[in-house]
């Protein structure tokens, strides 16, 4: 497989090239695809992005949410209140809720399951 970058992909700017590259493995990583081929703007030639290594899982739904809002899954960061929290209530996906689910999901027992607490 051919993974080497074109001319054209290389003269661009570094933090264009990342936003492309985050995105294409993002974009791919969700389609839960090993590899994605795509042509980028402005007449640039195709290139292969191998996306996942084998052996590597992918974020879980509860994870991608974490990282998205900047949930912690330890000790609150210094001066930061929780306002928010992922959990997943029974029969549902994981989301993103007022701190205080989380909280009676941690200390009340509340049915459910606290992934992380978020700003």
């Amino acid at each position: 497989m051919d993974t080497t970058t074109p001319r054209e992909a290389r003269s661009l700017p570094a933090t264009v090239r990342t936003v492309l590259l985050r995105n294409l493995l993002a974009a791919a990583g969700a389609a839960g695809a090993w590899a994605v081929t795509v042509s980028l703007v402005g007449g640039l030639a195709p290139a292969t992005v191998v996306t996942v290594p084998s052996g590597v899982e992918r974020p879980s739904a509860a994870e991608r949410l974490a990282a998205a809002h900047d949930c912690w899954t330890d000790d609150a960061p210094a001066g930061v209140v929780p306002a928010h929290a992922v959990v997943t209530l029974p029969g549902d996906r994981p989301r993103v809720v007022p701190a205080d689910v989380g909280f009676g999901i941690w200390l009340d027992g509340d049915p459910g399951t606290l992934h992380a607490f978020c700003p």
